[in-house]
């Protein structure tokens, strides 16, 4: 299972006290909220490649 950080889209969500208290931390951007996206393996490896995608697509604006 992978959290992913509903703010700037990463597997960066980090644990250890954020699980206890309900709240959850990125690691890459510093959010601190009770909300993230979950996803499994298959969706998460979707989810990569499209957000690789809109970063070549954003390139060329």
């Amino acid at each position: 299972m992978h959290l992913i950080c509903p703010q700037c889209k990463t597997d960066g969500i980090t644990g250890g006290w954020s699980f206890i208290t309900g709240q959850y931390r990125c690691a890459n951007c510093g959010y601190v909220g009770s909300f993230v996206i979950e996803m499994d393996d298959e969706n998460y490896h979707k989810f990569q490649e499209d957000q690789d995608d809109q970063k070549v697509e954003g390139k060329g604006d």
